[in-house]
C-alpha cells in the first residue's frame, strides 16, 4: 500500500511551532492558551493573509520555521516507529507537503534528518505540491478538511487526523494519533 503523509499538523507541530515563533519575535499577539480551531487562525491574531506569509518566509528564512531552531519542533508521537514499521512491512511511505516558501525544502529535509527520519528507512518519497492528489497514494493522511473534500471528491482514501480545526468533518476514517494510523494502514491492506 502507497501511504501519503501530509507533515504539517499531522507530523510536525508547525501551527505550535509558528505560534511560538510569532510570540518571541512579538510580531503579533498570540493570547496565552489560544488554541486554533481553523486552519485560517491567522485572522483570529489580527493578520491578514500576506502577514501571515511575510512573516512565514521570515521563519523559514531564519530557520525557526520548519525546522525549529529551539522551539518545539518534534515530530508527533510514534511517527517514526510507524512509518519504519509499515515500511519494513512493505509499505511506502510518500510525505506530501505544500510547503512552498523559500527555503522550505532545504529546511524540511534538514528537520526530518535532525530527528533520524531518512529516506529509505522512513520514506520512499517526499513531494512538494500543492495539489496533494496529485500523487498517486492509495490512502492520504492529512489534517486539512480541503484536501480531504478534494482527495474524497475524485474518489482517493483519505484519513483525517484530527485537529480542533477538522472536527466538523465526518470522515469514514478518522485518525487521533499515529497508533491509529498504523492500525488503519494494517485494516485496508489485508
Amino acid at each position: 500500500m502507497i501511504v501519503g503523509v501530509d507533515l504539517d499538523s499531522t507530523v510536525y507541530p508547525f501551527i505550535q511551532n509558528y505560534m511560538e515563533f510569532i510570540r518571541a519575535e512579538e510580531l503579533f499577539d498570540v493570547p496565552e492558551g489560544y488554541v486554533p480551531d481553523r486552519w485560517s487562525f491567522y485572522e483570529d491574531l489580527g493578520m491578514t493573509f500576506q502577514d501571515f506569509t511575510a512573516s512565514l518566509e521570515r521563519g523559514a528564512s531564519e530557520g525557526k520555521i520548519f525546522k525549529g531552531d529551539g522551539f518545539n519542533d518534534m515530530p508527533y508521537a510514534g511517527f517514526s516507529h510507524v512509518v519504519r514499521n509499515l515500511r519494513s512491512e512493505g509499505h511506502h511511505i510518500h510525505i506530501i507537503t505544500h510547503r512552498n516558501v523559500k527555503h522550505a525544502v532545504g529546511l524540511t529535509m534538514e528537520w526530518l534528518d535532525s530527528y533520524g527520519i531518512s529516506f529509505g528507512t522512513h520514506f520512499d518519497a517526499i513531494h512538494f505540491v500543492q495539489d496533494k492528489t496529485l500523487v498517486n497514494v492509495d490512502i492520504l493522511i492529512d489534517d486539512s478538511q480541503a484536501n480531504y473534500y478534494a482527495a474524497t471528491k475524485l474518489g482517493q482514501c483519505c484519513a483525517i487526523y484530527t485537529q480542533p480545526w477538522n472536527a466538523h468533518v465526518n470522515s469514514e476514517f478518522r485518525v487521533n494519533d499515529w497508533a491509529d494510523v498504523d492500525q488503519l494502514v494494517r485494516s485496508l491492506s489485508v
